[in-house]
């Protein structure tokens, strides 16, 4: 009895073990938006190489608004009246609503990314950006000292 025990333990635990290794790995894109010193060119690059062949998800707002993509990675605002079958096609299996929450995490990132993107693609550090907004408050209170003297 306690080998039968046992051998069905062992099946539990390496099926288990076998489907959580069956889940497909996260695309390129995904990673590179984790790594903070990726490249924000190569990041849109492997997202839009990602999506170009597959359908974009739409992205559900607040007040029954979606955002579906406009060309470029750039969303447009619009109202649909049935999108329940292209989110029934979307949402067939776990990985569809998983890729869907990481569209939008990627279209956030790409807006809040973007005003700290250098030329070469480096995005700036959140201890870089207080060093540069530091840096603005002196200019500024020195320019300010010069009016106030004149």
């Amino acid at each position: 009895m306690k080998h039968v025990i046992t051998a069905f333990l062992v099946l539990v635990v390496a099926s288990q073990v076998f489907a959580q290794n069956n889940k497909p790995a996260p695309p390129n894109w995904v990673k590179m938006m984790a790594d903070c010193n990726a490249n924000y060119f190569q990041t849109v690059k492997s997202f839009d190489d990602y999506w170009e062949k597959r359908e974009r998800p739409v992205i559900e707002e607040e007040g029954g608004e979606i955002l579906l993509p406009d060309g470029d990675n750039v969303m447009k605002k619009s109202k649909l009246k049935d999108i329940g079958k292209r989110k029934k096609e979307m949402i067939n299996d776990g990985s569809a609503e998983r890729l869907s929450m990481e569209y939008k995490f990627f279209i956030h990132w790409q807006r809040e990314s973007l005003p700290y993107v250098q030329p070469n693609g480096h995005i700036l550090t959140l201890d870089e950006r207080e060093a540069n907004w530091n840096k603005e408050m002196k200019n500024r209170a020195a320019a300010n000292k010069l009016n106030n003297q004149n």
